[in-house]
């Protein structure tokens, strides 16, 4: 494991029967993405002089249970694959032991300028 972020469920990231909403997955993704990020001394968004973004390609994630109000939800960063233009993170949500969430982020790099795809940023690759 890469990386772990604990997170307590919080009333507004349920429904009235104090289940998750699926959205909250993605956010937790993010915010362990970025969190990760910053534990590396990375700044998240914007590299090699201001030309490069990220931008999140693609979220895949299977569910396998649910969270509840105040759970305590371990967001865990796997592994990773640095990819030519890319990097693709693990990322699984356990409770317990048990996993609830397993999601693949795709993560990708594109010209500030211009939109289009671009190099993993060699900063990136040497701090990961």
């Amino acid at each position: 494991m890469l990386f772990e972020l604990k997170h307590c469920v919080l009333p507004e990231e349920v429904d009235a029967f104090k289940v998750v909403h699926f959205s909250n997955y993605f956010k937790w993704s993010s915010l362990a993405f970025l969190k990760f990020f910053r534990h590396k001394g990375l700044k998240e968004g914007i590299f090699e002089d201001g030309m490069t973004e990220i931008r999140v390609g693609r979220v895949h994630s299977i569910y396998n249970g649910s969270a509840k109000q105040d759970d305590i939800v371990s967001i865990c960063i796997k592994d990773l694959t640095i990819n030519r233009n890319s990097i693709v993170l693990n990322i699984y949500m356990i409770i317990e032991n048990k996993i609830i969430n397993r999601s693949r982020m795709t993560i990708a790099f594109v010209n500030s300028r211009t939109g289009e795809l671009v190099k993993t940023p060699n900063e990136i690759k040497l701090l990961i």
